[in-house]
């Protein structure tokens, strides 16, 4: 978790990211194997929709308050991105 993490209240009922996986994998021909490349790809095109926000705002294009809260994410996404990449050796 961190800045820009959504947050849903109750949680009651849904799924774990476990869960969904597994729920995935039970219905979909395709091979998981690759997945954690594909969560790593994901984290960074977030990332860097949320910096061109974060830009926006830098620019006096949209709030600052949002930007700052965007870049913050950014930062996390990317940081996670990062260690998914290490950790694949």
């Amino acid at each position: 978790q961190g800045a820009g993490t959504i947050h849903i209240t109750p949680w009651q009922g849904f799924p774990d990211v476990d869960a969904l996986i597994e729920r995935y994998a039970s219905r979909s021909p395709r091979s998981l194997n690759h997945l954690r490349w594909y969560v790593t790809l994901a984290r960074y095109k977030l990332g860097i929709l949320l910096e061109c926000s974060h830009a926006r705002a830098c620019a006096g294009l949209s709030d600052a308050s949002v930007g700052q809260r965007h870049h913050a994410s950014a930062r996390r996404l990317l940081g996670d991105a990062l260690a998914g990449i290490e950790s694949s050796g």
